[in-house]
């Protein structure tokens, strides 16, 4: 059992308060693509984060303190947790606490985050579906938040792909495949905190990505452009 993964205190936000965090994350993403902005952050980001594969960062995070005078951002995380675990515990909320009243939407959480990986893929590839997706970070199942990256396992598997928990140094690059167990990875849904992949045991990680040989999202050009502290 995880202490304190869900807090006993239900923390209300209103719909303005949505809608101002919302605008500020549009604001800076659309900032990020900006020529000159993109050449000023490139110009000191590590080599390995210059090319654009073309995927955006998928589940990324943006913190926000909240006070009087609204929302303030404080940080942008590539390596965000959290989203698998705020469904899961939304859908117990749905199931026995009328009051909450949360309202419908036409799509679910799920479906929304397969169809956000599918859109990573296609952005780098073009066409088809990844196949394989590994949930990778160094020593999963000593992080905290490893029941999350069960639970984006189960619903990755569920709709009917192929998902692995690994470990980066357990990888291998050979052939221009990467690969863990000796199972081919389509797309990598990344949460290491090596931003760059610059320790020895993310080699084969770095040199698949900088082939373009995996889809890695986020990856250390999503992080250069909007992430790098």
């Amino acid at each position: 059992p995880k202490a304190h993964l869900f807090s006993h205190v239900p923390v209300f936000l209103s719909a303005t308060t949505v809608d101002e965090m919302r605008a500020i994350a549009v604001a800076v993403e659309t900032t990020a693509q900006l020529a000159a902005y993109k050449a000023a952050v490139l110009s000191w980001a590590p080599e390995i984060a210059r090319a654009d594969h073309g995927p955006l960062g998928a589940l990324m995070g943006y913190d926000f303190h909240l006070g009087e005078d609204g929302p303030r951002l404080i940080e942008i995380n590539t390596n965000a947790g959290g989203a698998f675990l705020n469904a899961f515990l939304a859908r117990a909320q749905r199931a026995c606490c009328a009051e909450m009243d949360i309202p419908a939407t036409s799509q679910s959480f799920e479906d929304a985050v397969i169809g956000m990986f599918q859109e990573e893929w296609l952005r780098q590839r073009g066409t088809g579906a990844p196949k394989c997706i590994a949930i990778v970070d160094d020593g999963p199942l000593e992080q905290y938040l490893y029941p999350e990256f069960v639970l984006a396992r189960q619903v990755m598997a569920a709709r009917g792909i192929d998902a692995v928990i690994a470990d980066a140094g357990h990888l291998r690059y050979d052939d221009g495949h990467l690969s863990v167990g000796g199972k081919k990875i389509d797309l990598v849904y990344n949460r290491v905190t090596d931003f760059a992949f610059k320790q020895p045991q993310h080699k084969a990680l770095q040199e698949a990505y900088r082939d373009g040989a995996v889809v890695v999202t986020p990856n250390p050009h999503n992080h250069a452009l909007l992430a790098d502290k």
